[in-house]
């Protein structure tokens, strides 16, 4: 984008929680990292939107941990993800939640800064002591892939793609964790 995002003036800082979607194909996973470009994180790329929206200062800039970034969960290069839940201390303008509950208004402000294949859903308050991390209550993961490579092709009949299924998931029953 040519910087022409939208802006907030910032009257405190808030640890907030960010629900977050992405389409993951043209990155290399969520989590920055040091020697990879600006923009092939998911979460360099938020960061940047953040900062231009007024959500962080220039002085903290570029240091995730002194604005005590954390996120639920990680992806690695390529995936998605409908809600993933990120938690910094943001800078925030005046009465932001007023009128506002989800915070889709300032939602609306980092995804102006956003490509669209990165999504804010919203923004809400939190509790200092919030770690996004423990509070979740469960992770849902679906893996979709090709029929192909568990031996299911155009040709087979009902009962055999039934067949292939059941052995696939009786091979996946051995990687089954309970907590």
């Amino acid at each position: 984008d040519g910087g022409g995002g939208m802006r907030w003036e910032s009257t405190r800082k808030k640890r907030v929680v960010l629900r977050v979607g992405y389409v993951g194909s043209e990155y290399r996973g969520l989590q920055k990292q040091r020697d990879l470009s600006a923009d092939s994180t998911i979460e360099s790329v938020l960061e940047s939107a953040i900062f231009k929206a007024g959500g962080i200062l220039e002085s903290n800039y570029g240091k995730l941990q002194k604005v005590g970034w954390e996120r639920s969960s990680r992806t690695d290069k390529g995936v998605h993800s409908l809600a993933t839940m990120i938690s910094l201390k943001m800078e925030i303008p005046d009465r932001a939640w007023e009128k506002d509950p989800d915070g889709i208004a300032l939602a609306n402000f980092i995804n102006s800064n956003l490509p669209d294949n990165i999504k804010v859903f919203s923004i809400l308050p939190a509790q200092r002591s919030f770690d996004v991390r423990r509070e979740c209550l469960y992770r849902e993961y679906f893996y979709l892939l090709p029929a192909e490579i568990i031996g299911i092709k155009s040709s087979c009949s009902s009962g055999e793609v039934e067949e292939h299924l059941i052995e696939f998931n009786n091979i996946l029953k051995g990687f089954e964790v309970n907590f």
